[in-house]
This record gives structure tokens, C-alpha cells and sequence, in this order.
């Protein structure tokens, strides 16, 4: 039962990436998309992680309705044809889809953390003196 409702979450968070990246999709929805899941990796929350319970909450409910508002903005006979790519991806357990921007836009992150994080450390050893 766990192993297959995986498998089904599976297969529309691989139907959300499909239909954000096919040509038919209006631009609107692809733009929901994108805000979608900069939340989804954003570290800022509406509810902070560390509250016990509801930091996990909001999470548990805003990325649920956002696949369920980005399906219902979406064409029908694109989300059928961008799930049953979906289904076709899981059953042949294929490598995941990458994404080469999301891929640039995280190593930029982490590389501006970095850097901000050592001029801070740099910063607070020069006052500490």
C-alpha cells in the first residue's frame, strides 16, 4: 500500500515536471509551475521548519493544492498525454528528467551561500578583535 502510493505520488510529481516543460502548455500554468516549486526548495516558509508539526504542515498543504490548481489550469489532453508519459517513466523505472537550469540555479545558490557565509565569518572575526 506505502509502495504504491509512492509510486502513484511519483508519477504526478513526474506529471507536473512534464507538463511544465511541454510546448502546448500556456504560459501562465509554466509560470505557476516555476513559483511552485521555488517553494517547494525554497528555505523560506510560511511556517517555519523548526515549529514543531506545523513548520511540516504547510508544506503538507500548499504543495498538495498547488499540483491541484497547476492540473486544473493545465488543458485536459495535456495533463493526460504528460501522464501517461509519467506512467511510462515509472513503469520502465528510466533515469529522472533533469533539469539543467534547475541544476545551474543550485549550484549558484550554494555557491552564494558560501561566499556570503565566509565574508560573514570574515566580518565577525575582524570585529571579535
Amino acid at each position: 500500500m506505502l509502495n504504491e502510493w509512492s509510486r502513484q505520488l511519483k508519477t504526478e510529481a513526474l506529471t507536473v515536471w512534464y507538463i511544465s516543460k511541454s510546448p502546448e502548455t500556456p504560459w501562465y500554468t509554466r509560470v505557476f509551475a516555476v513559483l511552485l516549486v521555488a517553494y517547494a526548495f525554497s528555505p523560506i516558509d510560511l511556517i517555519p521548519d523548526f515549529i514543531p508539526v506545523l513548520g511540516y504542515l504547510d508544506d503538507l498543504v500548499i504543495l498538495p493544492v498547488g499540483a491541484f490548481i497547476l492540473l486544473w489550469l493545465t488543458p485536459p489532453h495535456i495533463v493526460i498525454e504528460c501522464r501517461a508519459k509519467a506512467r511510462d517513466h515509472v513503469a520502465g523505472q528510466r533515469a529522472q528528467p533533469i533539469s539543467r537550469m534547475g541544476v545551474v540555479l543550485t549550484i549558484v545558490g550554494w555557491a552564494v551561500v558560501i561566499v556570503l557565509m565566509a565574508i560573514l565569518l570574515r566580518h565577525m572575526a575582524r570585529t571579535a578583535r
